[in-house]
């Protein structure tokens, strides 16, 4: 008995592979078929009993190449292991695996990674990949010799094939109904989607064609009246914060006690994001294409809002607690938080509190001349919602003291998130207050802008990173705030009233925050669109 647990023949390992698929890391996607059929009318049951039988025949056809002599094992045991933790994203976490989440997993970073890890993805990657990989690792997989192995493979792609035929042949428009009123669910099938998503993002990054670099705003100059009129501009890049939990927004709980009575301080109430996950929507929103015409491919070849400010002259500074900037400092100065400060950090995990720490120093070093200071908030990034702010801002309780969201309640995952929300306006006033010492040098304004929203369990969902065709309320809809010093306000001519009706009543986003920003530093330069600019139409006449 034991010898033939230690020896299993090619074709029954890969009946068993497609098996294991269809039953043990495909059950979502299960689950939801079998949920639309349930509510299909004049269904026959030899359809029902046909949908398990496709996919099973589907899944040995994919393995029965991969499962040769010298590549089965390293394959299927890579298949495994990454499938498994697919599957534990898009079970737990509703999460779709297109090509914008693998060009987040590829971009992530080890602290980020971290903090999804807990006991129970432990358990299920142990359960559901690792042991069926240390299985591999002591099965002898028997072939036969190498032309008859060649026409067994072969035989039963053709019978896979068969099977699905005959299956297209009597139940083509059930299976066409199906798939037409429910085109997500090619999204859950593993491991096709994300294997194709992976390979879209690899030759999207490593292989594309080259494009000639373009460029942008080699014309631009700050427009001035005098040598004594200098800008000092704050943006604060806020992450994974929706509007939906803002006080300013109409939300019950005051989480925006400390930013509430500023005076001058601007809400505005409906924003929308370029994407839902930072490596799409950072970019986008520092670039000078719309979200419509937006490509990271084409983000790479040329300038951005930065290398424009930086050609009218301004002194920039990029400081990051987050992930990086993908790429749109690259040519500003930069520096992460935990290498240029220790307070308020655990290794190399820091509260936003490090931003108070370090930002008169920043202030300073920029000696007297225009200044652009970009803040990249580790805010309100999940799962670990709890480490995002300390102890003492733990004003909603109770909360949701781990990365296993499962494992706790609605109210309690709501109340982890109000918090960080809660600090993070507690640090952009803290900003606000400090950059306030500064107005006898400068013009000042701060802006806040998140990059994308966040699920908290609606519609099964949680996290972020949903395509954008189908991605909720929830994670596209975000706080967008603004605060002017009153130098600024009077140095610009602002319609205040006008601006605070704006804010209420207008639809804005990602899209037009470069071209505001080129506004408010006076720079003039012909990739400026006045169309995009938030306060084109509330300007005082002299």
């Amino acid at each position: 008995m034991l010898e033939k647990i230690k020896k299993i023949d090619a074709i029954k390992l890969t009946i068993i592979v497609g098996l294991y698929y269809l039953i043990g890391l495909n059950f979502t996607l299960v689950s939801k078929i079998y949920n639309i059929l349930n509510i299909s009318e004049g269904l026959s049951v030899a359809f029902i009993i046909s949908v398990p039988i496709f996919f099973l025949v589907v899944f040995i056809f994919i393995f029965t190449p991969f499962i040769s002599k010298f590549i089965a094992k390293p394959i299927l045991i890579f298949f495994l292991i990454t499938s498994s933790a697919i599957n534990y994203g898009a079970y737990n976490f509703g999460i779709i695996f297109n090509q914008d989440m693998m060009l987040n997993i590829f971009e992530t970073t080890t602290k980020e990674a971290s903090s999804y890890l807990n006991i129970k993805l432990a358990i299920w990657l142990f359960i559901t990949g690792i042991l069926p990989s240390i299985y591999l690792l002591i099965v002898k997989i028997e072939y036969k010799p190498f032309l008859k192995e060649v026409l067994r493979k072969l035989s039963l792609m053709v019978f896979c094939l068969f099977v699905v035929l005959v299956i297209a042949l009597f139940f083509y428009k059930d299976y066409a109904s199906i798939v037409r009123n429910n085109p997500k669910l090619q999204k859950d099938i593993i491991p096709t989607y994300y294997i194709a998503n992976s390979f879209k993002y690899i030759k999207n990054t490593f292989f594309n064609t080259k494009i000639p670099y373009k460029k942008l705003g080699t014309d631009a100059v700050r427009i001035q009246d005098s040598k004594d009129e200098k800008y000092l501009f704050i943006v604060i890049i806020g992450e994974t914060a929706r509007a939906k939990n803002y006080q300013f927004n109409g939300y019950g709980k005051k989480t925006n006690f400390y930013t509430s009575n500023i005076e001058n301080l601007i809400y505005f109430n409906n924003v929308i994001s370029c994407g839902t996950a930072t490596a799409v929507s950072l970019p986008c929103m520092f670039s000078m294409m719309n979200r419509k015409n937006y490509s990271r491919h084409k983000f790479n070849f040329q300038d951005n809002l930065l290398d424009i400010i930086k050609n009218a002259g301004y002194r920039q500074i990029w400081i990051d607690n987050n992930t990086g900037c993908k790429g749109i400092c690259k040519n500003i100065e930069s520096y992460a938080t935990s290498k240029i400060s220790k307070l308020n950090c655990k290794g190399e995990d820091c509260t936003d509190a490090i931003f108070l720490d370090i930002f008169d120093e920043k202030v300073k070093s920029i000696n007297g001349d225009d200044g652009v200071i970009y803040l990249h908030l580790l805010g309100s990034h999940g799962p670990t919602y709890y480490k995002r702010y300390p102890k003492d801002f733990s004003n909603f309780e109770p909360t949701c003291n781990t990365s296993d969201l499962q494992n706790c309640t609605k109210e309690e995952i709501v109340n982890t998130y109000d918090n960080t929300i809660l600090f993070t306006d507690f640090v952009m006033a803290k900003i606000i207050e400090k950059i306030k010492r500064y107005t006898d040098n400068y013009y000042v304004s701060v802006i806040y802008i998140s990059d994308h929203g966040e699920s908290l369990g609606e519609k099964g969902l949680y996290l972020h990173g949903m395509p954008y065709a189908i991605a909720p309320d929830e994670q596209t809809h975000i706080p967008f705030m603004m605060w002017f010093s009153k130098n600024m306000i009077k140095h610009k001519k602002f319609d205040i009233e006008c601006i605070k009706n704006k804010a209420k009543t207008g639809v804005f986003s990602h899209d037009n925050l470069s071209h505001t920003i080129l506004y408010l530093l006076d720079i003039k330069t012909k990739e400026y669109d006045n169309t995009k600019n938030i306060f084109e139409t509330c300007k005082k006449v002299n």
